[in-house]
């Protein structure tokens, strides 16, 4: 008789907010346009979840560059 060996994991994701510091990018699903995990421009020890590409921040939210353009020049 031959035994089945059978491996269970269990994938635990934590969902991160815009500034908060990350390990890879699935973690920052919290904050619209944030789903980037990268080193911040300010301190480069700190890796934190970011805005996208083309996208800026702005009061903790992340807009388009073309709104943050337009709201400049209010």
């Amino acid at each position: 008789m031959s035994l089945l060996r059978v491996d269970i994991f269990f994938l635990i994701v934590v969902k991160k907010q815009i500034f908060e510091s990350c390990d890879h990018d699935y973690e920052c699903s919290v904050t619209e346009n944030a789903n980037v995990c990268r080193n911040n421009a300010d301190d480069w020890n700190m890796v934190l979840c970011l805005c996208n590409n083309g996208y800026f921040e702005y009061k903790l939210t992340c807009i388009p560059g073309d709104v943050l353009i337009s709201l400049l020049y209010l």
